[in-house]
């Protein structure tokens, strides 16, 4: 028998060691879906040998994804593999004769983001092999004995943006919005991440509001302001430095809209008054924040007067959030 699968493979790999008899065997390089560890904790129920592989690392091993103690703790037997040889197999062995292997890592980001495979197998040769394989690499490692003591981010900073970027886009295809969010906190910390990374985890966080539409001034010409743009997490700020198109001008109308396509739907407008003075000579900054209250605040400086003419005016925009 053999046959491929290329999607629901959780569903199938549940109903696979659901049926297990003696012994179930892993070799997954990393290992997060909560229904995977509690499909082969209940085999321990059933007096079911399981032995599981996994790279030790922060994915594995961090302080919000899979607790692993329970499983030890009813008689598991858990495999860290270093990096020294890392440990890159997606296997798993049924009772010694139905093999499940393929592309699949046991975790959320594989189940729910990634293009994934599995084939099951049940030639005997062909499940010898890898059951030798298993174990080599289990007799070459140490077994994690109780107790379980997963890795912190403090004790195991990671530079290694990549993992770090699938941890975070795992623990939102789990929709764990506090580990998220814990683990968002402690990388904001850290001064060794760079900061346009961190603001692409935290544009990431679909936990967070965000602006559904850019917001800006409309100028001379319908032209277009931007001052915040479509996507930016809540809370946030930003500044744009605006003058006067024209010589004379006396009155800048500062009309605050929301971009919508090619039109351009009106919010407020804060209209300041100038001496007449040349094109570009009445300059003002203006700074747009979105606080949790869901509120904008605008203020305005005006460089001619040196004074904030309106400072944190308050405008309603939940309607523009999402």
């Amino acid at each position: 028998m053999e046959e491929a699968y290329f999607s629901n493979i959780k569903t199938i790999l549940i109903e696979k060691i659901s049926k297990a008899q003696n012994e179930v065997s892993i070799a997954v390089a990393w290992f997060t879906n909560q229904e995977l560890l509690d499909a082969i904790t209940e085999c321990l129920n059933k007096n079911i040998q399981i032995n599981l592989i996994v790279i030790d690392d922060y994915i594995n091993r961090n302080e919000f994804s899979l607790d692993f103690s329970y499983f030890v703790a009813k008689g598991g037997h858990l495999f860290f593999s270093t990096n020294e040889k890392l440990m890159h197999n997606k296997f798993c062995i049924i009772d010694n004769n139905l093999l499940i292997t393929g592309s699949y890592n046991w975790t959320y980001f594989a189940e729910k983001h990634n293009w994934e495979n599995i084939i099951i197998i049940d030639t005997p040769y062909i499940i010898a092999q890898y059951q030798k394989e298993f174990n080599i690499m289990k007799e070459a490692l140490n077994e994690q004995l109780m107790p379980y003591t997963p890795l912190t981010y403090s004790t195991q900073r990671t530079n290694n943006i990549v993992s770090l970027d699938y941890l975070f886009t795992d623990l939102m295809l789990k929709k764990d919005k506090n580990s998220y969010e814990k683990l968002l906190a402690l990388v904001k910390k850290d001064t060794n991440i760079p900061e346009n990374v961190f603001n692409s985890f935290l544009q990431k966080n679909v936990f967070s509001l965000k602006l559904k539409y850019s917001l800006g001034i409309l100028c001379f010409n319908n032209n277009f302001g931007e001052i915040l743009k479509r996507g930016e997490v809540i809370p946030c700020e930003k500044s744009y430095d605006f003058c006067n198109p024209f010589s004379g001008q006396e009155i800048l109308g500062n009309r605050i809209v929301y971009r919508d396509g090619n039109n351009f739907p009106f919010i407020d407008a804060l209209p300041l008054t100038y001496p007449k003075l040349p094109q570009g000579k009445s300059k003002e900054t203006i700074t747009f924040k979105i606080r949790n209250d869901k509120k904008l605040y605008v203020t305005i400086y005006n460089h001619y007067s040196q004074k904030n003419i309106f400072k944190e005016y308050p405008i309603s925009i939940s309607n523009l959030l999402e």
